[in-house]
């Protein structure tokens, strides 16, 4: 572990690289508040439009008074498989990639106390039952690989870092004088002085064209374990309280290569720099939520999420190599480690839906988020920084609306389902880094039994992102595609 000098120095200067290796950034807090809540292949298969119908452990998430419709106990299960494609644009040249993944999207149990007698009548005045439902759901999904090529004098990263030296002695390079880039590069000896001024520096790429490769491969999610209570009185008004208890994490591997490939020039043969990012955290929310059946065909429900209230880790690390053709060298930084809080914005929700009677429903969700209530607690001696962060947060991000909309039509015991969805863009300006406005689509297919179910369901997102590749600000604009199936199973009981 390093002293506070020194850790200090390594957490700014790991604010610089790219999006995907800030410590503590605007887009980070983006990252962590940009959640879904889709849950069982029913709730996907109608692109999460469940707030006013209920029944369904996905709507237990949209909204908690949806847990008081259910009329038995019952166990559901999840398993999902997803491909994501990247498509990323740099540097006047395409690359594409394609990983596919298993997980598990949901699990979750139900217990339901219903008031009433062997006659079906209440015994408890007009309450007609008691709702506990304890469950695991997967609100984000960071996995991801991208890969990056080019080959131009003007992509190379070591320009920008020898110009960040410029003004400093050699002996005042250092962790909190400049970033860690530019000191491992310093230390590889892929930076150095100008002959006749010790003050101002050059690279060894300096006006040479070079190749360069690029790869990330990011890691993990946010798996939000619940318990809910919640009640129905009168077959009418159906309340529930959500208790979640997000467990995240995020690990981010970043390899930045570039060679002469062609042996054009001499002193220089290439360099690879490595740097690895981790957060780990846990935080805890509520969830409050009605639902009203007016009547036997329309159902109308609201609910509130509280914002989510993190304690996070990052561990971050990094090293270069460098090959000189005649020499080679190696410099690592130490590991270091930072503590802080996060909070993500309030959530409101509204919802509506019409049933047509036993031949299915049309059911519509509005989502109101503003971004830029998503703020950072650090330390008092970081009182500064926090400052800085916060007000980022303000500048770059917006309120935004998400609809979702969603469809089932019931032939007997067979379902078919349709929805769609829109994600208004967390960022005020589409120059800014991170994701833009998305779209989902989905569509899937059930069976119902007495006591068994079985769902299918399969969703694409798509959505874009503007993301920094480099120190000098060279960006890339991503085309993100996500295609997930899904297979639900539950038992009623």
């Amino acid at each position: 572990m390093i002293d506070f000098s020194k850790k200090l120095g390594l957490f700014l200067g790991f604010l610089f690289v790219s999006v995907w290796t800030l410590a503590q950034s605007p887009y980070e807090a983006l990252r962590y508040s940009e959640t879904t809540f889709l849950g069982s292949s029913r709730g996907r298969a109608l692109s999460g439009a469940f707030g006013a119908l209920g029944a369904d452990f996905t709507a237990i998430g949209v909204n908690p008074g949806g847990v008081g419709m259910f009329r038995k106990s019952e166990f559901v299960a999840t398993l999902g498989l997803q491909a994501r494609s990247n498509f990323s644009g740099y540097a006047n040249s395409e690359t594409d990639d394609l990983r596919v993944r298993a997980n598990i999207p949901n699990i979750g149990f139900i217990y339901t106390k219903l008031f009433v007698d062997d006659s079906g009548r209440k015994t408890k005045g007009k309450w007609t039952s008691f709702n506990f439902a304890v469950g695991i759901n997967r609100t984000a999904d960071f996995n991801e690989h991208r890969f990056w090529e080019s080959k131009n004098a003007r992509r190379s990263l070591l320009p920008a870092l020898a110009n960040e030296l410029n003004g400093l002695g050699p002996n005042q390079i250092s962790m909190g004088t400049a970033s860690a880039e530019a000191v491992m590069g310093w230390n590889s000896y892929l930076l150095n002085p100008l002959p006749n001024d010790t003050l101002s520096y050059s690279s060894v790429t300096d006006n040479r064209e070079i190749t360069q490769r690029i790869n990330s491969e990011i890691q993990g999610g946010i798996n939000d374990i619940s318990i809910t209570l919640g009640a129905n009185y009168n077959d009418r008004l159906y309340f529930g309280v959500y208790l979640g208890i997000p467990v995240l994490r995020y690990t981010e591997n970043i390899t930045h290569r570039e060679l002469d490939e062609e042996n054009a020039y001499t002193g220089f043969d290439n360099f690879r720099m490595e740097q690895e990012l981790s957060t780990m955290g846990i935080g805890f929310n509520t969830r409050i939520g009605l639902l009203y059946r007016v009547n036997n065909y329309f159902r109308v429900g609201a609910s509130i999420h509280s914002p989510t209230f993190y304690g996070l880790q990052d561990e971050f690390s990094g090293s270069i190599s460098s090959d000189l053709d005649t020499t080679t060298h190696r410099y690592e930084t130490a590991e270091g480690s930072f503590d802080y809080s996060l909070s993500t914005p309030w959530r409101f929700n509204a919802s509506t839906a019409v049933l047509f009677g036993k031949y299915g429903f049309f059911s519509l969700d509005y989502e109101y988020v503003d971004y830029r209530k998503a703020r950072y607690f650090l330390d008092s001696d970081y009182s500064t920084f926090e400052n800085v962060l916060n007000e980022s947060v303000d500048n770059i991000a917006q309120n935004a609306s998400n609809i979702r909309a969603g469809v089932e039509f019931a032939i007997g015991l067979f379902r078919i389902r349709g929805g769609y969805a829109i994600y208004g863009s967390s960022l005020s300006g589409e120059s800014f880094l991170g994701r833009n406005s998305g779209q989902m689509a989905s569509g899937g297919v059930g069976f119902r039994l007495e006591k068994v179910y079985l769902d299918f369901a399969y969703n694409r997102l798509i959505y874009k992102e503007r993301l920094n590749v480099l120190f000098n600000g060279i960006q890339s604009t991503d085309k993100v595609v996500r295609n997930m199936v899904t297979a639900t199973v539950g038992y009623r009981f």
